[in-house]
């Protein structure tokens, strides 16, 4: 399956994953109000920065030795159960540690679901080493099928505990992350059938030593990038409060629904650019950031101008100040397409230097502007500190990927006749496709 169909096919199971999403951010923050939908927003932010703090780059490194085929199933399983025992020994303790930093009066109402999260903790571990796994097999749309089941139950689960035994935020947090532990039951039966008959699952310290070599030269990007996409939140529950981690947690929640564009190419693209050659990879990782702009610049244009009938309409006028940092969001969330699909470019390469410079200047220059701005303007500040952090991050990758590849900038942007043609086919193929 190509480049573009592969893509298309995630983009729709992202958003048949979306579809459930939303109504699960109704019912939260119809269910919760302001301050619930802070703390259920905090649960899921908190522990998935801590997890990705204490990884190490080790999921990259199970798509890449997979992709290559430089080692086997069983063996990357194996490897993974440990990773996920050792690590959890340390990330968990030393979460509830630094939990105890957070001003007690600001975050007042996440108190009683902070042992919640952190038991999250794993639970994310294994879920990255996993994706991972599904990655490097090239089978993306069996994941995100899992995904669609695992949000379902959560929607459920969600309705029974709110609904009916009124559970309030502790019971929606619980909830949460049983989905996830749904999610591993049925990622890892999944995986286990599709062994090669004498697969046994087993560790192997070669892939060990190998896995974290490669996991840390890449360690410092994914570092630097989940606190770019991540730690703003934390500051903001710190700095401004719950309340204000209510609104903005729905600005970012609907602006980061562009992203699914690109999340979708990078899905796809990193395994296949990790099998390419380099000529290869320019062609489809060139074609990929031209698709992937358009339709990131359409959706953006659209979200902007029916962003206040939707926010009113899903979650009610009291959540109507997260338009604001929603509208700013905007560019900086279509800026940041340049990042996502020329990272993993990069990292399939196994130039993964390259990236850590450029989300360790953005994190750096989105850390600064959270500390200087969120004070004094609240989730505003941490709005415009994530734009301009997204752009710097984008022309440092741009200038990058340039230089390592001699690729012209006008493939990354300007369209070209192949790109008009390959919708006509699939335009021409989906018209064939209904008639018969």
């Amino acid at each position: 399956m190509g480049l573009v169909n592969q893509s298309a096919t995630t983009f729709v199971t992202r958003i048949l994953i979306t579809i459930v999403n939303v109504p699960i951010s109704i019912l939260v923050a119809r269910t919760l109000g302001v301050d619930g939908q802070g703390v259920y927003a905090a649960a899921q932010a908190f522990p998935t920065l801590w997890a990705t703090f204490w990884l190490f780059g080790l999921d990259a490194a199970h798509t890449w030795t997979l992709a290559g085929r430089r080692t086997t199933l069983g063996r990357a399983l194996g490897n993974g159960i440990v990773w996920v025992v050792v690590l959890s020994a340390l990330a968990v303790p030393s979460y509830l540690w630094a939990t105890r930093l957070l001003d007690p009066e600001k975050v007042q109402a996440l108190l009683p679901v902070l042992v919640i999260t952190a038991v999250i903790i794993p639970l994310v571990l294994a879920r990255y080493l996993l994706l991972a796994c599904f990655l490097g097999m090239h089978r993306v749309d069996q994941y995100n099928i899992l995904a669609i089941a695992s949000q379902l139950l959560l929607l459920a689960t969600l309705l029974f505990v709110l609904l009916v035994l009124d559970g309030g935020t502790k019971g929606a947090v619980v909830a949460y992350a049983g989905s996830i532990g749904l999610l591993l039951i049925l990622s890892t039966a999944w995986l286990l059938r599709r062994r090669e008959p004498g697969d046994r699952i087993r560790t192997d310290g070669p892939l060990m030593r190998t896995s974290i070599w490669y996991g840390l030269r890449g360690y410092g990007s994914t570092v630097f990038g989940q606190m770019t996409y991540r730690f703003d939140q934390v500051l903001v529950t710190q700095f401004a409060g719950i309340t204000q981690q209510g609104y903005y947690s729905i600005a970012v929640l609907l602006a980061e629904k562009l992203s699914h564009i690109t999340n979708s190419l990078q899905l796809v693209l990193f395994p296949k650019v990790s099998a390419s050659t380099a000529e290869e990879a320019n062609r489809i990782t060139t074609t990929a950031c031209r698709h992937g702009l358009f339709w990131v610049a359409l959706a953006g244009a659209c979200l902007y101008v029916v962003r206040e009938p939707i926010v009113r309409i899903l979650y009610g006028s009291s959540f109507l100040p997260a338009l604001a940092p929603l509208a700013i969001l905007l560019p900086g969330i279509f800026l940041l397409s340049f990042s996502k699909v020329l990272t993993v470019d990069l990292s399939g390469r196994n130039r993964r230097f390259p990236t850590t410079i450029a989300m360790g200047g953005a994190m750096v220059v989105n850390t600064a502007l959270n500390f200087w701005w969120i004070p004094r303007h609240g989730m505003i500040g941490a709005a415009w500190a994530s734009t301009l952090s997204y752009a710097l991050q984008s022309l440092l990758m741009i200038l990058f990927f340039l230089r390592i590849t001699r690729v012209p900038l006008r493939k990354l942007i300007v369209p070209e006749r192949g790109d008009v043609e390959l919708y006509r086919r699939l335009v021409r193929s989906g018209v064939e496709r209904m008639r018969g």
